[in-house]
């Protein structure tokens, strides 16, 4: 009963954790997107 207890308690903590997870990985590829067209905008305006 209590391994099914503690199993049931990690699946509440993983649900948040790799909601954060996902979250995160999309504002880093969101962020990364945004920097790459600034330089890109960047060295077009330098030559």
């Amino acid at each position: 009963m209590s391994s099914a207890r503690a199993a049931r308690r990690s699946c509440m903590l993983a649900s948040p954790i790799s909601l954060g997870f996902v979250f995160f990985t999309i504002a880093l590829i969101c962020v990364a997107t945004g920097v790459g067209i600034y330089f890109v905008n960047k060295f077009k305006d330098g030559r």
